[in-house]
């Protein structure tokens, strides 16, 4: 099911253009500068996560194994490729039933490295070589918060990335009703998010 979230905090502004659809959200000076999106969000853009308090939610039913393959009757409720810089994309989503999965694949700008030194062969001549890297300020956070008490339930953060093309995914396995927040800085990064059918029928909505 889909929360909208509540509070007093400006909700963020959709726009959208000849290429796609794109959020933009404030947090101070971040903002958010999103890519086309090839499938249409099922979730509720929200502001970003307030202070946690010590309020219980329900108790949910037992998580699948985490041998769950994408294959498995997973619907997409999320996906859009965004170049981040210090942006913020933050959005709300009640797991019924789990799990949720999460997907990235992250294109990262490469730095040039060069190192000189003196040969200890033959004439000793001076020598220099450089090679590329990608750039040590490019990261990529997913944090998953439980929207009635506030605790993380998953905090996901590549603070470096070890090559310029980098793609992995990860598992949430239990349900609840959850806070997304992606942020990052210097690389182009496609999030997906997928859930099983089941959530999607609105039979089965909070």
């Amino acid at each position: 099911m889909v929360i909208i979230s509540a509070g007093c905090a400006k909700m963020p502004q959709e726009s959208s253009s000849s290429s796609g659809n794109s959020a933009d959200t404030s947090t101070g000076s971040a903002s958010v500068s999103a890519g086309t999106a090839t499938t249409e969000p099922v979730v509720s853009f929200s502001t970003t996560f307030p202070t946690p308090t010590d309020k219980q939610g329900p108790t949910f039913s037992v998580p699948p194994p985490d041998s769950v393959k994408p294959e498995d009757n997973l619907s997409v409720i999320y996906q859009e490729t965004v170049k981040l810089n210090y942006s913020v994309i933050s959005f709300d989503y009640y797991l019924k039933y789990p799990p949720m999965v999460f997907y990235y694949s992250a294109e990262v700008p490469v730095v040039s490295r060069t190192k000189t030194g003196t040969s200890q062969f033959g004439g000793k001549d001076d020598y220099s070589y450089s090679s590329e890297v990608p750039n040590p300020l490019a990261n990529y956070r997913v944090t998953v918060y439980n929207r009635d008490n506030g605790e993380v339930v998953r905090d996901y953060d590549i603070e470096r990335f070890n090559d310029k093309s980098e793609k992995g995914d990860f598992k949430i396995l239990e349900g609840g009703d959850y806070h997304i927040e992606i942020t990052g800085n210097l690389a182009t990064v496609n999030t997906t998010v997928r859930v099983p059918l089941e959530n999607l029928n609105t039979d089965n909505q909070q």
